[in-house]
């Protein structure tokens, strides 16, 4: 008995220092997360802000960086139930919103048309009330779209796609492009999947070597950065493709276009393109013309309709491309559009989330006698 009476004020006294030292583990942890937000590393933060919610799960900043960082690693599928227990405790536009999204992402279209409405009354400007009728319109209308090949079924080639990511297939001579994470020497954390690169095989119509599989080997991918969509000429002299989110402090800070060029023995090495414009815009899905004389890409730079664009730029008497021009809100929209891919028979086919669709981005085409696009 002497032993538990002397060692009980002792135990009460650690009781506030475990107190304090708890208090000082969650306040790191939380500025630790919130730096890996803040820097990109989107994956790491949902790990991180996951840990405040074992001891709290109403804790309405760590849910929203949660669903923010699915949001802006595109898997805002995954966001829906962080945003709504921000919305329990602390409504907002954005919290409701991004909701709706996030549950037209997953099919959800009654439910994602209540968080639009409510997101609607949660707010006095008028630009983003709009935004918000535009999604419910856009949801009305599903039921409106026809397919364009009713007739045609989908499958997931599996044979040639991994486990991780695969995506922006082009042909050119004989030889099917594309970009994948496969194989990767190191975890992007952006995403939590390996950091993507450029790869090759041989592709006749429909038949693909599968078990040819190689890395570019016009140049090599660079290691601790992602390599994305790619664009080659119809000469097939010229390669442009999207580059960055770089793990280098001194690397450019977000996605740019390169350029590589055949010099009659190899391709040149990579190069910084200057229809970028600011190092700090988000350029990617690059795509030529038919007649290799006109760039279409994506960009997030200022003075467009909302999210990504789709812009142009046509080649110069140099060898270099203009100035880019935003083409306009026949295709652009407050959402996202992307991968532009125009086609012989004068169609033009890009992926978007702002047009009425089916959730996150769906495949659209227009041609110039179209008053608007189509699926």
């Amino acid at each position: 008995m002497r032993n538990i009476k002397s060692t009980f004020p002792i135990n009460r006294c650690l009781l506030p220092v475990l107190l304090l030292v708890f208090q000082a583990s969650c306040t790191s942890l939380q500025q630790k997360a919130q730096t890996q937000f803040n820097t990109g590393e989107y994956q790491l933060a949902i790990a991180s802000y996951s840990r405040l919610l074992e001891t709290d799960s109403a804790n309405s900043e760590a849910n929203f960086y949660i669903a923010e960082s699915y949001r802006l690693s595109n898997r805002i599928e995954k966001a829906a139930e962080y945003y709504e227990k921000v919305s329990e405790e602390n409504a907002s536009f954005d919290s409701q919103f991004h909701k709706g999204k996030s549950l037209k992402g997953k099919g959800e279209y009654e439910a994602a048309k209540e968080a639009f409405e409510a997101a609607k009354t949660l707010t006095m400007d008028d630009e983003k009330i709009a935004l918000a009728t535009i999604e419910i319109q856009n949801i009305d209308e599903i039921e409106t779209i026809t397919p364009i090949w009713p007739n045609h079924e989908l499958e997931n080639y599996e044979l040639l796609n991994s486990t991780g990511i695969d995506y922006a297939p082009i042909v050119s001579e004989n030889q099917l492009f594309f970009t994948s994470s496969r194989g990767a020497g190191g975890m992007y954390a952006g995403t939590g999947q390996g950091y993507t690169r450029l790869f090759k095989t041989r592709a006749e119509g429909i038949n693909v070597d599968v078990q040819g599989i190689q890395t570019l080997s016009e140049f090599q991918n660079e290691s601790g950065l992602n390599q994305g969509a790619i664009a080659i000429s119809p000469d097939g002299n010229m390669i442009i493709y999207a580059r960055g989110n770089s793990n280098s402090k001194n690397d450019l800070p977000d996605v740019s276009l390169f350029s590589s060029k055949f010099n009659g023995t190899g391709f040149t090495e990579p190069a910084y393109m200057g229809v970028n414009g600011e190092a700090e815009y988000w350029n990617s899905t690059p795509a030529f013309s038919l007649d290799g004389q006109t760039l279409y890409f994506a960009s997030n730079r200022p003075g467009g309709y909302g999210g990504t664009d789709i812009y142009k730029a046509t080649i110069m008497a140099s060898g270099n491309f203009g100035s880019a021009v935003n083409m306009g809100p026949e295709i652009n929209t407050p959402g996202n559009e992307m991968f532009p891919r125009p086609l012989e028979n004068g169609e033009f086919y890009f992926a978007s989330d702002g047009h009425p669709g089916y959730g996150k981005l769906d495949i659209l085409f227009t041609r110039k006698s179209m008053a608007k696009p189509r699926y």
